[in-house]
């Protein structure tokens, strides 16, 4: 029984780590990374990303920028629920 409670633990303790590392990816995180840094890179990829700097662009291009977006909020947003104890 004892082993089962470790492996259910162990389980999740990697599906953190995964998506952990998921969001570091979307945010272009490398290594040793700390909050100071998530929000530089943060700051970073927003004005790169952001929906109104690509308006004069194709609506492909537009909708492009919205998901990824929506994504690089998702993963500050995690990071910053993480860090914010």
């Amino acid at each position: 029984m004892i082993s089962k409670i470790k492996k259910e633990k162990h389980r999740e303790q990697n599906k953190h780590s995964d998506l952990e590392s998921e969001m570091a990816k979307i945010l272009e995180l490398k290594r040793n990374f700390n909050w100071r840094i998530i929000r530089i890179q943060y700051r970073k990829l927003m004005m790169q990303y952001h929906p109104d700097r690509v308006s004069h662009l194709g609506k492909e291009i537009k909708d492009l920028s919205k998901k990824k977006t929506i994504e690089i909020l998702e993963a500050y947003d995690y990071f910053k629920r993480k860090y914010s104890k």
